[in-house]
């Protein structure tokens, strides 16, 4: 633990609660120190809601400490304690799929530990947000690809093009004519765009996704 953490620990208590510099000092620690366990376990119980948000992200927090959080009744607290790694399964779940902000939903989709199951769920979701967060989560499979292909929104699509772990056969039916044009360039821009795909929109109607294809060759 660092000389500087270690002195802030060593404050007394009635200086931690009563000092405006105390919260000041804890809030420069922890963003210059990523929050390391013992400061985010005080910032954790702060009243400050950003400091909360640094203990909330943090994935040694206590477990305790991280559930608490993920019932802040702050949004922003929330949305840093739903992409813990740490967080219970139960807890992303219950996060991803009923919390009333469309941000903390948004993302739960960039959580390493997001299942399938929460994936397909925030591809249902009513929000365009929601849904794009989705698409373009590291943890896309064959099976939410599919239940995004056809989204009503070209941002969603967008998105999804624009997924390197998007399969070739989702890749192939984003890159139909029928498509906005928005689409078919992220398709052409997609490192994984088979060659012979890439040939095909190398005679797109449109300039721009020629352009994009003919980079991508």
């Amino acid at each position: 633990m660092g000389e500087a953490v270690e002195e802030f620990l060593a404050r007394p208590q009635l200086d931690r609660d009563t000092t405006h510099s105390y919260r000041q000092t804890l809030g420069r620690l922890c963003a210059e120190l990523g929050a390391p366990v013992p400061l985010a376990s005080l910032a954790a119980i702060d009243p400050d809601p950003w400091l909360r948000a640094k203990a909330a992200s943090n994935p040694d927090l206590s477990a305790p400490l991280l559930a608490a959080l993920a019932d802040d009744p702050d949004s922003g607290v929330r949305t840093a304690a739903v992409g813990n790694v740490r967080l219970p399964s139960s807890l992303l779940h219950r996060l991803a799929t009923g919390d009333p902000c469309i941000w903390v939903r948004a993302a739960a989709a960039d959580n390493p530990a997001v299942t399938v199951d929460i994936l397909l769920a925030l591809a249902a979701d009513e929000v365009m947000a929601v849904r794009s967060a989705a698409a373009k989560s590291a943890a896309l499979t064959a099976e939410v690809a599919v239940a995004l292909v056809d989204d009503p929104d070209y941002r969603v699509q967008a998105r999804l093009a624009g997924n390197l772990h998007c399969p070739p056969a989702v890749l192939a039916t984003l890159a139909r004519s029928r498509c906005p044009v928005q689409v078919r360039r992220e398709v052409a821009q997609n490192p994984h765009c088979a060659r012979a795909l890439l040939k095909g929109l190398g005679r797109d109607r449109s300039a721009w996704v020629r352009q994009c294809a003919a980079w991508g060759q």
